[in-house]
């Protein structure tokens, strides 16, 4: 979108993106695979490696321990990544290019020296993440993931607003001066966490003092243009995984246990549900909620158990 909304301009350049590669040992079939990750919005790739009890939060160490190679970035506007215009350039189109790309320059061994080609790619998003990841899924083809596991994310349902566009973000700079001193008033922080999470025993306190100590930074430009990548992906052959917390806010208003009648139910039992995604082209999708859980599911006392099924999956 442009500066006043009412058209769109083409955005070109060159930009930095932060990355962290954890190699796992693994069996030759695991180590053919990528776990791509993308964070979601006001976070970093940290996220995946939470910096505190590695054991119980981190994801990164849970999927390296399965054998799994992961590589975890943090979007353009985030974390140790560049810092270009907020309102014209820090979009969510723009965000779905450069996700594509790194897929592709994975798979084909070209990112970095370090790295050789990885001939699956899985990319594992939450939350923002997992809206860039739709956009992935649309846009791309022939498509450059063989997996997709979008958590914090059931698509877009109608007259429900974009996370983050209730006016509850603050100017980085004024909220945080020691860290963003500087930056631009289009970097938005979000100070107030406690949306993101369930009930009171479902969380640790101290995990949401530590999050919200080291939030991050999210752009008007990425709130402007949240439902852009939104669009059904009709082509997309891949395997797909959608879970949500019973708690999570994103499309659910506060509530996912009735994620069965938006996702269109095929058959269920009591571990998961596979579900007939009318939005993807992939046969072979299915559909979990995590019990006593909110939106940020790897920040919950449940994420061993969220962590356990995402990696099943993954080994399917």
């Amino acid at each position: 979108l442009n500066s006043t909304g009412s058209g769109t301009t083409a955005v070109a350049g060159v930009f930095d993106i932060a990355f962290r590669f954890c190699r796992a040992n693994g069996t030759s079939t695991s180590l053919s695979a990528l776990q791509l990750l993308g964070h979601g919005a006001t976070y970093t790739k940290d996220y995946w490696a939470f910096p505190i009890q590695p054991e119980m939060y981190s994801y990164e160490l849970h999927a390296n321990r399965a054998g799994y190679s992961t590589l975890s970035y943090d979007l353009l506007g985030a974390g140790d990544s560049g810092k270009p215009d907020p309102f014209s350039v820090v979009q969510l189109p723009l965000h779905v290019s450069i996700a594509a790309k790194i897929a592709a320059m994975a798979r084909a061994g070209t990112l970095s020296p370090a790295l050789l080609p990885f001939a699956h790619i899985i990319y594992v998003a939450h939350s923002m993440g997992s809206v860039v990841l739709n956009g992935v899924m649309s846009h791309c083809t022939p498509a450059v993931v063989d997996g997709a596991l979008l958590t914090g994310y059931t698509h877009p349902i109608p007259n429900i607003p974009p996370p983050s566009s209730d006016g509850v973000l603050q100017e980085a700079d004024t909220a945080f001066p020691d860290r963003f001193a500087g930056l631009s008033p289009g970097y938005r922080v979000a100070p107030d966490r406690t949306a993101f999470y369930g009930p009171e025993g479902t969380f640790d306190a101290h995990v949401l003092a530590v999050d919200a100590a080291t939030q991050d930074l999210v752009t008007i430009g990425d709130v402007v243009s949240f439902s852009l990548p939104e669009v059904a992906a009709p082509t997309f052959g891949g395997h797909v995984l959608v879970i949500v917390g019973e708690f999570g806010g994103a499309n659910c208003m506060g509530n996912c246990s009735n994620v069965n009648s938006i996702l269109a139910p095929r058959h269920s039992n009591r571990v998961s549900t596979s579900y007939s995604f009318p939005w993807i082209g992939a046969d072979a999708s299915v559909s979990d909620i995590i019990s006593q859980t909110g939106h940020n599911l790897n920040l919950h006392l449940s994420a061993p158990v969220t962590y356990a099924l995402m990696l099943d999956w993954v080994k399917r």
